[in-house]
């Protein structure tokens, strides 16, 4: 089941696609991101979408006993609560930030700043405008930073972009060689 380790638990952030329309293959490799983060006793962090990828990967990890972060937008005391019914089967901590998710609303890049300085390393699957910012934060923040290649959207641009950074990210198609490669690149210092 999951390994609980007693020196060094990181936060591992999934961001990606929360579209509906994510194929049976994709939905698989972001099952098997959250395993792997789960069994090997780490915290999986996300932006709390009920759909898409990052939703995928939190299920897949709860379901080996995995704990799993959600880092919400929303203002009211109802719509926390609203999250909180709608999210508990999947979500051990669910933290509402009152800020936006909406590209096109004031606050929303400090959400995205919020979700990816608190991961300790962050996997891009997929994903539009919306993963590309926090794919440009994660660069410039200089977190350790996976793409599931070979997943669609705008991930197959990051590598050029990172190296045209002089930053450099580590891309596979396997996601059980992502988790093994991110954990290798966490700096000791991070714990």
């Amino acid at each position: 089941m999951v390994k609980k380790s007693r020196t060094k638990i990181y936060q591992i952030g999934i961001m990606g696609s929360e579209s509906h329309e994510v194929n049976q293959e994709l939905k698989t490799r972001a099952a098997e991101l959250g395993k792997e983060i789960a069994k090997r006793g780490h915290v999986l962090l996300t932006g709390g979408g009920v759909k898409g990828v990052p939703f995928y990967a939190a299920e897949a990890a709860k379901s080996v006993g995995g704990t799993v972060v959600a880092i919400i937008p929303g203002f009211s005391p109802a719509s926390f609560r609203r999250a909180k019914v709608r999210n508990a089967k999947v979500f051990d901590v669910i933290i509402q930030t009152g800020l936006s998710s909406s590209l096109l609303e004031k606050n929303s890049i400090g959400l995205d700043y919020l979700n990816i300085n608190s991961c300790d390393a962050v996997i891009f699957v997929s994903g539009r405008l919306g993963t590309f910012a926090e794919f440009l934060i994660a660069l410039k923040a200089n977190k350790v930073i996976g793409v599931l290649d070979k997943s669609g959207g705008m991930n197959s641009n990051f590598a050029d972009f990172a190296h045209k950074a002089g930053k450099k990210i580590i891309t596979t198609t396997e996601p059980r060689k992502l988790i093994r490669q991110i954990l290798k690149n966490i700096p000791s210092s991070t714990v």
